[in-house]
């Protein structure tokens, strides 16, 4: 490698370079308390706190907004009824037929459409089209949802570490049962209605009543708040089996110096006899 590359590498390598730093979960609390304690962070502590209930709000419904979208979309292509679109099976192989003139249209121009056609599919018509903009909703909510956690607890003072984690584990539940219980619905109107964008109808208000009614049920058992205190529970234990073990490999580590103190001892002893036994007769005059 001449000099020339060899210049170029290094300035690759520089350029490229990253630090990576581990923390414990421990850690990562106790850094984050102090950046969120700093003057630095005042203002976006505030910031925050008028902006989240919104955040939160957008975070949550975000998906279902942008179904909702999609949802009027396809209404004001086919119409309020939606019953210019249909699913045919034309030898053995589905279909979405479109009624009225295609130039009346603006997204779906031609008449006929397969079922896994990719605007079919984009726009959650019939049963695949609504199962994978029920899987791509819950799967976006997730992530969003998971986001605005982490910002509230960097940018709160007053949540910790246990509440992230007990927040964010019913979060994600009760986005899983609710996207579940979407695409079951959407599975359950493909089946019965032969209307195109029936499963997505179903889907949207189906995760959308399963979604509030869980929030409900959240809130008057209060799941999240005992799923929170037993974390807290749970490294109370921890804390005291730690501190419980730590005393007793001192206690056992004290017996352990104590016995060999008291062997080192009787050990000394017993040399120190043997020998005033074997020498002093030897040193000392006979009267």
């Amino acid at each position: 490698m001449n000099q020339a590359d060899q210049s170029l590498t290094r300035n690759t390598i520089r350029h490229n370079s990253h630090e990576l730093y581990a923390l414990s979960l421990e850690e990562f609390d106790r850094t984050f308390k102090v950046m969120a304690e700093s003057d630095k962070y005042a203002s976006q502590r505030s910031t925050w706190e008028a902006l989240k209930r919104g955040v939160e709000v957008g975070a949550n419904y975000t998906a279902t907004g942008k179904d909702v979208g999609t949802l009027t979309k396809l209404f004001a292509d086919l119409g309020f009824s939606g019953t210019k679109a249909y699913i045919k099976y034309y030898k053995g192989r589905p279909y979405v037929i479109f009624k009225g003139s295609p130039a009346l249209r603006k997204i779906f121009t031609g008449t006929r459409y397969g079922l896994q056609n990719a605007k079919v599919v984009q726009m959650g018509i019939g049963r695949s089209g609504a199962v994978t903009a029920a899987r791509s909703g819950g799967i976006l909510t997730i992530i969003l949802v998971s986001a605005f956690r982490i910002a509230d607890y960097i940018l709160t003072d007053q949540m910790t570490l246990n509440q992230l984690v007990g927040t964010l584990a019913t979060d994600v539940v009760k986005i899983g049962i609710a996207t579940g219980a979407s695409i079951v619905a959407a599975v359950g109107a493909a089946a019965v209605f032969t209307v195109a964008i029936g499963p997505t109808i179903a889907a949207i208000g189906v995760g959308l009543l399963v979604s509030y009614g869980l929030s409900k049920l959240d809130d008057h058992y209060e799941i999240t708040t005992k799923l929170i205190a037993a974390l807290d529970e749970l490294e109370q234990r921890k804390n005291v089996g730690l501190e419980k073990l730590q005393k007793n490999t001192v206690d056992f580590s004290g017996e352990l110096v104590g016995g060999a103190i008291d062997y080192a001892v009787d050990e000394a002893r017993r040399i120190l006899i043997n020998t005033a036994r074997h020498y002093l007769p030897k040193r000392i005059p006979q009267w």
